[in-house]
């Protein structure tokens, strides 16, 4: 039986008067070189990709935030997958962007985290949330086929692939630490015999975090090491107790929220090494 347990997480909450699509990042889409046969890439993708440690947040919308109950049941957020523009009118050419005609997609082709979990997706109009989910994908989802339009071209032969449609959100049914694993692809016929003028980009992993829980706990000769999500706008603080019902001992300083995972390293003797030992993250 492994001697670390997680505890009961205490799941934040977005801070009120914060909107779903306020204060996102953005997910810029493009190719290696912006000329046909070059494979797609995100040009800022080293920010977020699962080895930066990276995360998207998603939260439970208020009822003031949500009247409607439209995203009961979902931890929602925002982040903008963009399509990088190639000519001024649309304020490029922007480095790492895509060829004229190309018309990029990203499919969201693989879906790891909590048993039984779902990602959803929804479309909004440019600045507008969608009051219906678009699509979702299962926990377990290794070939998924749905795919969010990037370009806002239609595919036009030799037009600007660019693309920056706010109003999208993403979101969970579950509570956890999701990988969620992205493709990009042209769906332009703008290429060879009618095909596309780029082919795909290679799976792009990212996290996305519903709630606040903790990732991991790993233990080592020297340390016990205890990484959680830490979404923007918060403080936290990682506690140890010997059993759930504590009482609870603060392990490590306090630690401003980045978008970021976070990892706590404990001595391996002391009380903060026991080996018997539950661990919780708490917003103070």
């Amino acid at each position: 039986m492994n001697p670390f347990r997680l505890a009961t997480v205490l799941l934040g909450c977005l801070a009120p008067g914060f909107s779903i699509l306020r204060a996102h990042d953005h997910l810029n889409a493009g190719a290696l070189a912006p000329t046909a046969g070059s494979p797609l890439a995100f040009a800022n993708g080293a920010s977020f990709v699962t080895n930066s440690g990276y995360l998207l947040p998603l939260a439970q919308p208020s009822a003031a935030e949500d009247p409607a109950g439209t995203y009961a049941g979902w931890w929602t957020g925002a982040l903008t997958l963009t399509a990088l523009p190639a000519t001024l009118n649309n304020g490029g050419p922007e480095f790492g962007r895509a060829a004229l005609g190309a018309e990029l997609v990203a499919r969201l082709e693989t879906v790891s985290g909590p048993a039984g979990g779902r990602i959803g997706f929804w479309e909004g109009s440019d600045g507008e949330e969608s009051g219906r989910i678009t699509f979702f994908e299962t926990v377990g989802t290794t070939n998924g086929r749905a795919q969010i339009l990037l370009s806002e071209n239609r595919g036009e032969a030799g037009s600007d692939p660019f693309g920056h449609v706010h109003g999208r959100v993403f979101s969970a049914d579950q509570p956890g630490l999701y990988v969620v694993g992205l493709r990009l692809v042209d769906i332009s016929t703008n290429g060879p015999g009618g095909g596309p003028l780029h082919p795909p980009g290679e799976i792009f992993p990212i996290y996305f975090q519903a709630g606040i829980t903790i990732a991991a706990v790993s233990r080592s000769d020297l340390a016990t090491m205890v990484t959680y999500g830490a979404p923007r706008g918060r403080r936290y603080v990682v506690e140890a107790a010997a059993g759930v019902e504590g009482p609870w001992v603060a392990v490590a300083p306090l630690v401003t929220g980045d978008n970021h995972l976070q990892t706590v390293t404990l001595p391996a003797d002391g009380e903060a090494g026991a080996a018997a030992r539950f661990f919780r993250v708490r917003v103070p």
